[in-house]
């Protein structure tokens, strides 16, 4: 549960504040935010499986892949919205 929330606002909050200082449209730059990190929890994950003190668990890889893609899913319907109501 902790790596789908982590995972989740990380992906989130990412989202909002990458957009802004590049100068990208959300719907330009969603697909390598959600890209990069993806790549980045699968590489932290993956680690522990070299790390004598960790452990490697594929429930983990899937609640931190679930958390980022439902994160990103959510900025986006949430930017959309902010965006029809900011028109008004």
């Amino acid at each position: 549960m902790l790596h789908f929330v982590l995972s989740l606002l990380i992906s989130y909050f990412s989202f909002w504040i990458i957009p802004n200082q590049l100068n990208y449209t959300p719907r330009s730059i969603i697909n390598r935010i959600t890209l990069l990190l993806l790549l980045l929890v699968t590489l932290d994950e993956g680690a522990q499986y070299f790390l004598p003190t960790r452990q490697f668990s594929w429930l983990d890889m899937g609640a931190n892949w679930s958390g980022i893609l439902f994160g990103t899913t959510l900025s986006y319907i949430t930017v959309t919205i902010y965006k029809k109501l900011a028109k008004k």
